[in-house]
């Protein structure tokens, strides 16, 4: 049996796919904002490390009180401190978005992917 649906019923259903739409794209807006804020942190033998939600270096700090290290021990400490500051950001964008998308499979994708460019196995609900 063929069921036809009228005018009227188009109209309703396309409205409530255009509600659901916009609240999608709020919900995107919202969520982009907030990464927008996010930061991670890591520190390592008087180094102090800040980076934003992509992983990216925004702030770098040596403890004034701690003695100068060699070279090669400052920078090992930088990148230290910068990978914790990156697993710390990329925790904390894998919980906001298991927040508001839920366990999307989308989303999983791309946090996988976000985690394999850091060496760092990613998990549903925020492990790593």
């Amino acid at each position: 049996m063929v069921t036809y649906e009228t005018t009227d019923d188009v109209l309703t259903r396309i409205d409530a796919q255009t509600r659901a739409a916009e609240a999608e794209m709020i919900r995107a807006r919202e969520f982009h904002a907030a990464l927008g804020t996010l930061r991670g942190h890591g520190s390592a033998t008087g180094v102090a490390v800040e980076v934003d939600s992509a992983g990216l270096l925004t702030g770098l700090c040596f403890a004034p009180h701690a003695a100068p290290p060699p070279g090669d021990s400052l920078a090992r400490a930088v990148m230290s401190a910068l990978r914790v500051a990156q697993v710390d950001a990329l925790s904390q964008v894998q919980a906001h978005a298991e927040r508001v998308w839920g366990s999307d499979p989308l989303v999983a994708r791309i946090m996988t992917e976000a985690g394999e460019r850091l060496g760092v196995e990613t998990a549903p609900g925020g492990g790593r």
